[in-house]
């Protein structure tokens, strides 16, 4: 779930809504908002995205899964 924060936190910081993560991952909405809500996990093709659209660190994406 902390993944999840960290997204959401990151989606605000950028003015983003779930429509812009969707977009990103190249996923339908409702499958964005399934893995905001924990109910569906982030792949490693999602991730991947993720941390070089915030730029996010390894050592940051490091912390949300194993701290």
């Amino acid at each position: 779930m902390e993944l999840c924060k960290e997204v959401r936190k990151q989606m605000i910081s950028h003015d983003e809504q779930v429509h812009d993560l969707a977009a990103l991952l190249g996923i339908k909405y409702s499958q964005a908002s399934r893995r905001l809500c924990g109910t569906v996990k982030f792949t490693i093709e999602d991730l991947e995205k993720i941390v070089k659209h915030y730029d996010l660190s390894a050592d940051e994406l490091y912390h949300l899964f194993f701290c």
